[in-house]
Protein backbone atom coordinates (compact mmCIF):
# COMPACT_ATOMS: atom_id res chain seq x y z
CA UNK A 1 0.00 0.00 0.00
CA UNK A 2 1.14 3.48 -0.49
CA UNK A 3 1.77 6.07 2.09
CA UNK A 4 0.43 9.54 1.52
CA UNK A 5 2.11 12.04 3.55
CA UNK A 6 0.16 14.30 6.42
CA UNK A 7 -0.87 17.62 4.90
CA UNK A 8 -0.77 16.17 1.29
CA UNK A 9 -3.50 18.12 -0.98
CA UNK A 10 -2.51 16.47 -3.73
CA UNK A 11 -5.98 14.20 -5.31
CA UNK A 12 -4.17 12.38 -7.57
CA UNK A 13 -3.27 9.33 -5.75
CA UNK A 14 -5.12 6.05 -6.85
CA UNK A 15 -6.82 4.64 -4.00
CA UNK A 16 -5.28 0.84 -3.61
CA UNK A 17 -7.72 -1.71 -3.10
CA UNK A 18 -6.42 -5.34 -0.94
CA UNK A 19 -7.97 -8.14 -1.06
CA UNK A 20 -7.24 -10.59 2.12
CA UNK A 21 -7.07 -14.46 2.62
CA UNK A 22 -7.95 -14.70 6.40
CA UNK A 23 -7.49 -17.53 9.28
CA UNK A 24 -10.18 -17.09 12.24
CA UNK A 25 -10.17 -19.76 14.91
CA UNK A 26 -13.10 -20.54 17.32
CA UNK A 27 -12.68 -19.63 20.77
CA UNK A 28 -15.76 -22.08 21.22
CA UNK A 29 -14.03 -25.36 19.57
CA UNK A 30 -10.78 -23.97 18.67
CA UNK A 31 -11.61 -24.90 14.81
CA UNK A 32 -10.60 -23.27 12.30
CA UNK A 33 -12.34 -20.99 9.29
CA UNK A 34 -10.37 -19.76 6.21
CA UNK A 35 -12.21 -16.72 4.09
CA UNK A 36 -11.31 -13.74 1.54
CA UNK A 37 -12.88 -10.62 1.46
CA UNK A 38 -12.08 -7.41 1.04
CA UNK A 39 -13.01 -5.53 3.72
CA UNK A 40 -11.17 -7.42 6.53
CA UNK A 41 -12.46 -5.93 9.41
CA UNK A 42 -15.85 -5.69 8.47
CA UNK A 43 -15.99 -9.44 7.56
CA UNK A 44 -14.41 -10.43 11.04
CA UNK A 45 -17.21 -8.10 12.52
CA UNK A 46 -19.77 -9.76 10.64
CA UNK A 47 -18.43 -13.72 11.51
CA UNK A 48 -18.98 -12.35 15.06
CA UNK A 49 -22.50 -11.01 14.39
CA UNK A 50 -23.14 -14.68 13.54
CA UNK A 51 -24.30 -13.39 9.83
CA UNK A 52 -22.19 -16.80 8.37
CA UNK A 53 -24.52 -19.86 8.51
CA UNK A 54 -22.18 -22.28 8.28
CA UNK A 55 -19.94 -20.95 10.90
CA UNK A 56 -22.00 -19.29 13.63
CA UNK A 57 -22.63 -21.89 16.03
CA UNK A 58 -19.34 -21.37 16.58
CA UNK A 59 -18.92 -17.60 17.74
CA UNK A 60 -16.89 -16.12 18.73
CA UNK A 61 -14.02 -15.98 16.56
CA UNK A 62 -10.33 -14.66 16.74
CA UNK A 63 -8.29 -13.37 13.52
CA UNK A 64 -5.02 -15.56 13.56
CA UNK A 65 -3.38 -15.35 10.17
CA UNK A 66 -4.04 -13.46 6.91
CA UNK A 67 -2.56 -12.56 3.66
CA UNK A 68 -2.72 -9.51 1.26
CA UNK A 69 -3.53 -9.62 -2.52
CA UNK A 70 -3.65 -7.14 -4.60
CA UNK A 71 -6.46 -8.17 -6.37
CA UNK A 72 -10.05 -10.45 -5.82
CA UNK A 73 -8.79 -13.11 -8.39
CA UNK A 74 -5.58 -13.59 -6.48
CA UNK A 75 -6.98 -14.03 -2.75
CA UNK A 76 -9.64 -16.01 -3.84
CA UNK A 77 -7.17 -18.50 -5.23
CA UNK A 78 -5.64 -18.72 -1.98
CA UNK A 79 -8.19 -18.81 -0.45
CA UNK A 80 -9.26 -22.30 -2.48
CA UNK A 81 -6.00 -24.01 -1.80
CA UNK A 82 -6.42 -23.81 1.52
CA UNK A 83 -9.47 -25.06 1.68
CA UNK A 84 -9.04 -27.86 -0.97
CA UNK A 85 -5.38 -29.00 -0.14
CA UNK A 86 -5.26 -30.14 3.12
CA UNK A 87 -1.03 -30.17 2.80
CA UNK A 88 -1.25 -26.51 2.22
CA UNK A 89 -3.54 -26.08 4.97
CA UNK A 90 -1.72 -27.78 7.21
CA UNK A 91 1.45 -26.58 6.07
CA UNK A 92 0.29 -23.11 6.99
CA UNK A 93 -0.95 -24.62 10.59
CA UNK A 94 2.27 -25.52 11.17
CA UNK A 95 4.39 -22.69 10.62
CA UNK A 96 2.07 -20.71 12.72
CA UNK A 97 2.66 -23.20 15.30
CA UNK A 98 -0.80 -25.14 15.39
CA UNK A 99 -1.13 -28.44 14.97
CA UNK A 100 -4.40 -29.26 12.00
CA UNK A 101 -6.73 -30.24 14.63
CA UNK A 102 -6.34 -27.16 16.13
CA UNK A 103 -5.10 -26.10 19.27
CA UNK A 104 -4.62 -22.81 21.41
CA UNK A 105 -2.67 -19.69 20.39
CA UNK A 106 0.33 -19.47 21.93
CA UNK A 107 1.11 -16.78 24.98
CA UNK A 108 0.85 -13.13 23.89
CA UNK A 109 -0.34 -13.47 20.24
CA UNK A 110 -4.20 -13.19 21.11
CA UNK A 111 -4.52 -9.16 19.49
CA UNK A 112 -7.64 -7.21 18.05
CA UNK A 113 -7.50 -5.80 14.79
CA UNK A 114 -6.49 -2.66 15.59
CA UNK A 115 -3.32 -4.20 16.56
CA UNK A 116 -2.24 -4.75 12.64
CA UNK A 117 -0.50 -3.34 10.25
CA UNK A 118 -0.65 -4.48 6.84
CA UNK A 119 2.12 -2.91 4.24
CA UNK A 120 3.90 -3.71 1.15
CA UNK A 121 4.32 -3.95 -2.63
CA UNK A 122 1.34 -4.38 -4.95
CA UNK A 123 1.81 -7.34 -6.81
CA UNK A 124 4.05 -9.43 -3.79
CA UNK A 125 2.24 -11.70 -1.31
CA UNK A 126 2.08 -10.93 2.17
CA UNK A 127 2.05 -12.92 5.03
CA UNK A 128 1.61 -12.31 8.79
CA UNK A 129 0.99 -13.89 11.76
CA UNK A 130 -1.26 -11.74 14.18
CA UNK A 131 0.72 -9.12 15.72
CA UNK A 132 3.77 -9.61 13.45
CA UNK A 133 5.95 -7.21 11.23
CA UNK A 134 4.13 -8.34 7.62
CA UNK A 135 7.15 -9.90 5.17
CA UNK A 136 6.83 -9.98 1.29
CA UNK A 137 7.20 -13.66 -0.09
CA UNK A 138 5.94 -16.45 0.68
CA UNK A 139 7.55 -18.43 3.37
CA UNK A 140 9.54 -15.64 5.12
CA UNK A 141 8.42 -15.98 8.55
Amino acid sequence: MCGVPLGTTNTNFQQINMWFVYLIQSKLDSSFYIGFAEHLRKRIIEHNQDKTKSIKHKVPFRLIYFEAYPNKTLARKREIELKKNSFKKKELLERLGFSARGSCLPAGRDHHLDDILVTGVLGQRLTTPLGGIPRGGTNNF
